[in-house]
């Protein structure tokens, strides 16, 4: 078995780690009582998929070293001598905090795809009209009806932030959202569009819930062919973008139902 001083030296590396102490961990060992192998197992407290699995081979003084996670996989193994085998518990147990620091993102970003897969599948069940470009007419209404929409949440964002740099960036963001949109209405077709439109909307309504109104989804569900319509009602859209059932903003009302005439 490994000797006191040694396992006192695991705990030791343990407590290095700017985020964890050495009790958030669990050190257990055993010895195979066929060939003398050691076998260690370090596992975090509060996941215990997170772990530190060694084999120790006596004879060839190296340490047979399995962990979760790895730097790349999600399982590493490595063959070590005695200073790598320490080296590697400061690094696991850094990679430990980054997945706590991150994985809660991921997730995030994972429901998101999730989600917009759906609407494309939606989308990809319309036939018909959905599928043709949009007429110069068309494409001409739709830029001007984008620019107003554009302004619409221009304003909104800056009624709403209180941090200058944050808004800024939120600004450059729409502004670059929007003139992919403007682009997108001369050489995508009508489908395609609205799975574009709708992405943007969604991540707009995930990023500022408020800022979202069933108004603004009218502006791209006008351009549905009626037959289309019928599929994918407005309501289908708001329920996608987890919009409430709220009265419309007049002003925003006003400035679609204007565009229509």
């Amino acid at each position: 078995m490994l000797n006191d001083l040694f396992i006192k030296k695991i705990y030791n590396k343990l407590e290095e780690s700017k985020n964890h102490y050495a009790y958030d961990f669990i050190v257990t060992q055993n010895e195979s009582r066929i060939n003398n192998h050691i076998h260690l197992k370090i596992v975090y407290k509060y996941n215990t998929d997170l772990s530190f699995k060694t084999e120790y081979l006596p004879d060839e003084d190296e340490f047979e070293c399995t962990v979760h996670p790895g730097e790349i996989t999600v399982k590493e193994e490595k063959s070590l001598n005695l200073y790598e085998f320490f080296d590697l518990i400061g690094d696991w147990t850094e990679r430990i905090t980054e997945s706590q620091n991150e994985l809660p993102e991921f997730r995030k970003i994972i429901k998101v795809q999730d989600s917009l897969r759906e609407l494309e599948e939606k989308l990809k069940g319309m036939s018909g009209e959905i599928t043709e470009p949009f007429s110069d007419a068309e494409s001409s209404e739709l830029r001007s009806r984008l620019d107003e929409l554009e302004k619409e949440l221009s304003r909104g964002l800056t009624e709403q932030s209180e941090e200058n740099k944050s808004l800024q960036k939120e600004l450059e963001a729409l502004r670059k959202d929007f003139a992919i949109l403007k682009n997108q209405t001369k050489h995508l077709d009508k489908k395609n569009w609205l799975l574009s439109f709708y992405t943007r909307a969604y991540i707009w309504g995930q990023n500022n819930p408020k800022l979202i109104t069933r108004a603004m989804l009218e502006v791209a569900h006008k351009f549905i062919p009626e037959p289309v319509r019928e599929y994918f009602p407005i309501e289908s859209a708001q329920d996608f973008l987890s919009l409430p059932d709220e009265p419309v903003n007049k002003s925003t009302e006003e400035k679609t139902s204007k565009g229509e005439r």
